[in-house]
């Protein structure tokens, strides 16, 4: 990651620049969904709510040039004591700067320049040092970009559906491997079916209306209508 947008990344505030983080648990997540528009699972004050919003407009807007990490941590401190009490800085944001912490703490530990097996092993320790929570959520956005690549990779390599299965299971663990496999032969059923309706449509339109109402539910017929819109498949 580029220095400018792990700057980016602490000015923000890493919980708000992470979905999966924000919905680890972080003290702040009723103000965000208030913010939002949404309805919070706890009843939020007005007034906190007003001061939050000033805050996270403030932080928005906040000057990056020049900034490393430290400081941009640093900076986002001050701004949350203009805004907060003690207290309230600890219950919105303890989880962020447990987050920050660790992140401080693997920014240093790659600056020393370890071989890569004292370094893994090192980071290994630091990522079992946080909350089960957070230590999945720091990894579901790599593994959604890291996975297709790595599938991709062995598929170029000759690996078969097994070799793609034993791929997954270690990245994501067995449950979450068989649920990703179902998943591949509902789109897989899918194409196959859109595919039929396809070819039955370009020679016999009135045979393929009365099939897609067999083959496909009121939910599926809708899609498939959009696609049709749509002009693809």
């Amino acid at each position: 990651m580029r220095v400018g947008l792990l700057v980016a990344c602490f000015i923000a505030g890493v919980a708000h620049a992470c979905p999966a983080l924000a919905a680890a648990g972080a003290g702040h997540a009723s103000l965000d969904i208030a913010l939002a528009g949404g309805a919070p699972p706890e009843p939020v004050s007005r007034e906190l709510l007003q001061r939050y919003r000033a805050y996270r407009q403030t932080l928005a807007a906040t000057r990056l040039e020049g900034a490393t990490v430290a400081g941009a941590v640093q900076r986002r401190y001050a701004l949350r004591r203009v805004f907060f009490s003690v207290e309230e800085c600890a219950e919105l944001f303890s989880r962020d700067d447990r987050y920050d912490a660790f992140t401080a703490a693997r920014l240093a530990l790659r600056d020393r320049g370890l071989p890569d097996g004292q370094y893994r092993s090192r980071l290994q320790a630091l990522e079992a040092s946080l909350p089960d929570d957070l230590r999945r959520a720091r990894h579901e956005p790599l593994l959604a970009v890291e996975l297709p690549e790595a599938e991709a990779f062995a598929r170029r390599r000759g690996a078969d559906a097994e070799g793609i299965r034993r791929l997954r299971v270690a990245q994501l663990g067995s449950a979450a491997a068989q649920r990703l496999f179902e998943l591949d032969v509902q789109r897989a059923n899918w194409r196959q079916r859109v595919e039929r309706y396809h070819r039955l449509l370009s020679v016999a339109p009135g045979q393929a209306e009365a099939w897609a109402q067999q083959h496909f539910s009121a939910r599926e017929r809708l899609r498939l209508g959009a696609e049709r819109s749509d002009g693809s498949e």
